[in-house]
């Protein structure tokens, strides 16, 4: 092999190791960023499990260091995305105060509606109903969850 092939493979093994160097690093800072964010809530609210949603919760490294961490069940919903960070955020200052009594939706029904409804008390109802609907029962803390599909 010549002299310029090698240096060449050499090289590149090199700049190989250090983007791997700083892939790992980049993932050992974005798990004690998120462990360190999510303690003070999981301290707080001691939850029986962890629900994961976002494009970060992606990353099965991530989940699986949180899952570790915490010692709780965590879940991450099998198409994450960030559609629910404004329900999030809703709830990080007023949260649910008492159980839903109906399931409101807009748009096409769910495919799962019946299943819904067999778990819902019987004094529960389901309706489609307008976007005003919605952000006036969300206003008075009485969404507990959003579904799409």
């Amino acid at each position: 092999m010549e002299e310029s092939v090698r240096r060449n493979l050499a090289a590149t093994r090199s700049s190989r190791a250090r983007f791997a160097q700083a892939a790992c690093q980049a993932q050992a800072n974005l798990e004690s960023s998120v462990l360190q964010t999510m303690q003070p809530f999981v301290d707080q609210a001691r939850p029986r499990g962890v629900l994961l949603s976002g494009g970060a919760f992606l990353n099965t490294f991530l989940n699986t260091a949180i899952y570790l961490h915490f010692g709780l069940p965590t879940h991450v919903a099998p198409s994450p995305s960030d559609l629910g960070l404004s329900i999030g955020a809703v709830w990080l200052h007023r949260p649910p105060v008492r159980r839903q009594t109906g399931v409101f939706w807009q748009g096409e029904e769910p495919r799962n509606l019946a299943m819904f409804r067999a778990n819902m008390s019987s004094n529960a109802e389901a309706r489609n109903t307008s976007s005003q609907t919605l952000a006036n029962l969300l206003s008075k803390g009485k969404i507990v969850g959003i579904m799409m599909g």
